[in-house]
């Protein structure tokens, strides 16, 4: 292959899973393994070999029959500029739009422009809000942290998350009530799982802010306040930023929710919390 053509973008295994790990914790992002485990599990993930190692990819998250997620659009510093990042996003919505599947991302505001070009719209805002204990403890990383839903529970869970992020998802939300505490009502639920540098909060779907407020605070109670915790939390005047300053979140970055063509839109007025930006 000549210098001057594009690198070729192949569909990954999981054996290329390691090298993925390797990029998102250099970026640094907060995935861990079980995070990836989702992408080969449940959807696709493409991506650019160097000297036999991943040093770009992309993922997609399909949440048939309405939506897809492009997600972990990651590049290895040293080759970064070669267009890798377009050119993979790319190929995951041609993916998208070969299954039916209108796609969605979280933008970077980095990111922005790059998905702009490519037809997607930004349609809505989130802060990622971070606490940070006295003493610095880091998250665990174990799968045993269990939220033991009961089957009614997951009915309500995937209920109202449907209801409000736009879209079903039930195998994905079935895995995070694996990965940590939560808090389910009739009315309200929050969900969490373990990160690599902190602890995340979400989804957090409820019928008002008073519900979103319950739940969250039940669930921050079940954490404890020794290790670090993100929130991704919509930008909204009836949202969670009030309730997550008070309990001594800071916000830390900003997302831009895009959608292409006729994707589903989340519900505001009930979506509080998003599942992560690699996650919807």
């Amino acid at each position: 292959m000549a210098s001057s053509e594009p690198a070729a973008i192949e569909l990954l295994t999981q054996a290329d899973l390691p090298d993925c790990l390797a990029l998102s914790t250099r970026a640094p992002w907060n995935q861990t393994e079980h995070d990836w485990r989702i992408f080969f599990d449940q959807g696709s993930v493409w991506g650019i070999h160097r000297k036999g190692s991943v040093v770009a990819c992309a993922a997609l998250l399909p949440y048939p029959p309405d939506s897809a997620w492009v997600s972990m659009v990651l590049t290895a510093k040293s080759e970064r500029g070669r267009g890798h990042a377009g050119r993979l996003a790319a190929v995951a919505m041609d993916d998208s739009a070969r299954h039916g599947l209108s796609p969605q991302l979280d933008a970077t505001p980095e990111g922005e422009p790059i998905y702009c070009q490519l037809g997607f719209r930004t349609v809505a805002h989130l802060t990622r809000w971070r606490y940070t204990p006295p003493a610095q403890k880091q998250p665990g990383h174990s799968l045993g942290q269990s939220a033991d839903l009961t089957q009614a529970e997951l009915e309500v869970v995937c209920r109202l998350d449907a209801s409000s992020v736009g879209f079903a998802r039930p195998d994905f939300l079935r895995h995070l009530a694996k990965r940590g505490p939560a808090a389910v009502e009739s009315a309200a639920f929050a969900l969490s799982r373990d990160g690599r540098t902190a602890h995340h909060i979400g989804p957090i779907a409820a019928e008002n802010v008073k519900d979103a407020e319950i739940v969250a605070e039940t669930l921050l109670q079940r954490l404890g306040n020794d290790q670090p915790v993100i929130v991704d939390a919509f930008d909204s005047p009836n949202g969670l930023a009030g309730f997550l300053q008070g309990h001594g979140f800071a916000p830390e970055r900003q997302f831009m929710r895009m959608v292409k063509g006729a994707a589903p839109r989340a519900e505001l007025a009930r979506y509080f919390a998003a599942a992560g930006p690699e996650f919807g």
